[in-house]
């Protein structure tokens, strides 16, 4: 058992590395999903593929399998390669739910570092098909010409932070589109729904996607807090109670730590009637959260498809632009322009609260 246990070891060490040879063979099994960011699998699969790799795997049977894959220290071994190991689809029986080796090795949680450099993206609003056009925009080609100027201009970026209306219509077709225009750029991606959004279908394409809790990435210095705003049928935000304590338990904790904050609705009145209307209704109490604790803050949202830089004491707001159409500023009624063009915005950030940031237009 002992020789099965460091073959089985091994593989997942050789996967955590993303050797060619194992991709490959993954690759063309049917039963399994693989992307840049994780591989997915359940363990009946996995262990009739083993079986087809390797004869040692022919001397235990699948309960014997089960017992070596959850007593081995298989998850040590490979976050020494920047990986891990995680539940994707809790079924209650560990024989129908869905696991992933995902790569980590160039997240946030593993930088250690006094400065930080990414690209805020937003409102792509992309629809089922590639050539689909919405208010005669082609939001496919829009994002892409985004992406492609945003890394050749910053090709040293930690990631790239979206803040929602990935989607238009919420499909599952549409995160395929947007899969298949971020998968060739190896960087960390991190997202959070807008409205047009179904965050259980996004998590699918970025699984850092926020739904019901929020999600933290920390390194030594940074934390990235993903929230969702996202209220289901209605064009306002709103964050929920468990969110909001969830926020302020983390905010208390992390004394030390520069917070980057991503939300998708405007915390703030940005003098457009309209808008204002179908904000973060519950603003104030979220605000009032952050500011209990004042330290070096950094709050991106999207939703207004406009350019906004705010200062509220020690908290600094930024909007960007969308990729697809901009609203009129200061309008109180809804106005889309086609100019200025599809934007995003570069930021750099240190630990000594240096914020420094630029709106790039993209023809």
């Amino acid at each position: 058992m002992q020789a099965i246990e460091q073959a089985l070891i091994s593989f997942f060490e050789q996967v955590a590395q993303k050797n060619k040879s194992w991709l490959k063979k993954l690759k063309q099994e049917q039963c399994f999903s693989v992307d840049q960011w994780r591989w997915c699998f359940t363990l009946p699969d996995l262990y009739l593929f083993l079986q087809h790799q390797d004869d040692i795997y022919g001397s235990i049977d699948y309960k014997q399998f089960r017992q070596l894959i959850f007593n081995s220290p298989i998850n040590q071994a490979v976050k020494l390669y920047g990986a891990e190991i995680t539940i994707t689809d809790n079924q209650a029986r560990v024989d129908r739910s869905g696991y992933a080796l995902v790569w980590l090795a160039r997240n946030l949680q593993h930088m250690q570092t006094d400065a930080l450099k990414f690209v805020h993206i937003t409102d792509p609003h992309l629809l089922d098909q590639p050539e689909e056009t919405f208010h005669s925009l082609n939001t496919r080609k829009n994002l892409e010409a985004v992406l492609s100027d945003s890394l050749m201009r910053y090709p040293d970026i930690d990631f790239l932070l979206f803040t929602g209306d990935i989607s238009q219509t919420g499909s599952e077709e549409s995160y395929t589109l947007f899969n298949s225009l971020v998968q060739q750029y190896d960087l960390p991606i991190y997202c959070i729904p807008g409205n047009h959004d179904t965050p259980e279908l996004l998590q699918h394409v970025i699984p850092n996607c926020p739904d019901k809790s929020i999600n933290i990435i920390q390194s030594d210095k940074f934390s990235l807090v993903l929230l969702n705003s996202r209220v289901e049928n209605r064009e306002h935000g709103m964050i929920t109670q468990h969110c909001l304590q969830q926020l302020e338990e983390h905010l208390k904790n992390g004394e030390d730590q520069f917070n980057i904050i991503a939300i998708h609705h405007p915390p703030v009145l940005i003098n457009s009637r309209w808008l204002d209307e179908i904000g973060l209704l519950n603003k104030t109490e979220f605000l009032q959260t952050i500011n209990k604790y004042p330290r070096n803050t950094l709050l991106l949202f999207g939703h207004v498809h406009q350019e906004i830089d705010q200062q509220l004491d020690n908290l600094r707001l930024l909007a960007t632009p969308s990729t697809c159409y901009q609203f009129k500023a200061n309008s109180e009624y809804m106005h889309r322009i086609d100019t200025p063009s599809a934007a995003y915005r570069f930021v750099k950030l240190s630990t000594k609260n240096n914020i420094e940031t630029k709106v790039h237009y993209v023809e």
